[in-house]
């Protein structure tokens, strides 16, 4: 997000042409009119800034920003706002304050988005002056606390981007997720094992299917994106149930799976069965104890995901 400020001048205040004239000073520019009308002219020039001259008697600030808005339901709401403070008092002390002199401190290596001020003579002319900065390059604390600290009026606000929420949010599945039969028969120093399977789900907890697709470029990863997500009812419960006590052992193989699925406890507690819908189909159960059995995937279950898949609304 960037930020910038506008400080208005007084009558009294002296012009910056002659403010220029006192210390050196980032060119003058025409007057400013609004943060819609001039800030993405401010932020492509590229001006030359200069610390604040003595000579300079600002008035107030004006903040451009664009806060974004996060809703609880996943919407994203991104607005352009200008703001005014007239209490600057402190804010202009601090700016006045010279750059402190490296000491031989070890610094952080990291960035940091420098703020930067408009300052504007009673003609309405501005310059750019920066912030001092301290030993180690950083916007000095005494200037960061006072913009801190300004009192803000909102002047003008617009929402200039709104974005829906995203499909899986509020879903109970992540955004991506590994394909867990992938990781365990690859990343795991040890093999799951083979053969029969406990179920991990005990009777009466709810039970949450979330399904991603690999995507097209990804074919060979162990990754994929949401796809769709559902609890499984009773009649689906017991089809899982039934296939649980009868799995087979899984066979060799290498073909990667393109899409999978997950089923896991809705209290969150350990237990969970990730199955591939393609490819190879096996899966891996993983019991409350955080054993994992590797199987052969059964045909109920593979129907059961993809069939929950093909009744999604719009489908």
């Amino acid at each position: 997000m960037i930020i910038s400020f506008v400080l208005l001048g007084s009558d009294r205040a002296p012009s910056i042409e002659t403010a220029a004239l006192a210390a050196p000073a980032a060119p003058t520019q025409p007057t400013w009119r609004s943060c819609v009308a001039d800030q993405a002219t401010v932020d492509t020039t590229g001006l030359e800034r200069a610390p604040l001259s003595d000579t300079s008697a600002p008035i107030a600030a004006v903040i451009c920003s664009q806060p974004v808005r996060q809703f609880p339901d996943g919407r994203q709401e991104t607005s352009r706002v200008e703001a005014r403070a007239d209490d600057i008092t402190a804010l202009i002390t601090a700016l006045r304050l010279p750059d402190e002199p490296y000491d031989g401190q070890v610094c952080v290596l990291m960035g940091q988005s420098e703020p930067w001020l408009v300052l504007l003579d009673a003609h309405g002319h501005w310059i750019s002056p920066r912030f001092p900065e301290n030993a180690c390059g950083f916007t000095r604390l005494e200037a960061q606390r006072a913009y801190d600290a300004l009192k803000l009026t909102v002047v003008s606000s617009e929402i200039i981007d709104f974005r829906a929420a995203p499909r899986w949010f509020n879903t109970g599945c992540w955004e991506t997720s590994n394909n867990p039969v992938s990781t365990v028969t690859t990343e795991q120093p040890r093999r799951p094992r083979s053969g029969r399977v406990t179920n991990p789900f005990p009777a009466g907890v709810r039970v949450r299917m979330c399904a991603y697709q690999v995507p097209p470029d990804q074919r060979y990863g162990d990754y994929g994106a949401f796809d769709y997500a559902a609890d499984l009812d009773a009649r689906q419960r017991a089809r899982l149930d039934r296939a649980l006590r009868k799995v087979r052992p899984a066979a060799a193989c290498d073909r990667p799976a393109t899409r999978f699925g997950t089923l896991f406890r809705g209290d969150h507690r350990l237990g969970a069965v990730s199955v591939e819908l393609d490819g190879c189909r096996r899966m891996v159960v993983i019991t409350v104890d955080g054993r994992s059995t590797l199987a052969a995937a059964d045909p109920a279950i593979v129907a059961m995901i993809v069939q929950i898949g093909q009744r999604r609304p719009g489908r």
